[in-house]
């Protein structure tokens, strides 16, 4: 067997556990010393106006969230 082909493919496994996913379903509120529960209604609209704070100059990053919350609820 190559050892430069064994290496890659070590490598590239070792990789796996950092790629990024999707989560789809119900928005997940993440307390700090409890567990996690679905955010209930309140809780999203207080989510969906730190989004537009935080995100007042980048409009298009803004929508691309808002748009991902209101999928994940349909």
């Amino acid at each position: 067997m190559d050892f430069e082909f064994s290496m890659s493919g070590a490598i590239s496994n070792s990789l796996d556990r950092f790629k990024i996913r999707k989560l789809e379903g119900r928005p997940l509120l993440l307390p700090l010393n409890e567990e996690a529960r679905p955010m209930d209604e309140t809780e999203l609209l207080v989510a969906v106006k730190e989004i537009k704070r935080v995100f007042r100059v980048k409009t298009n990053i803004r929508d691309a969230c808002l748009d991902q919350l209101k999928q994940s609820l349909n």
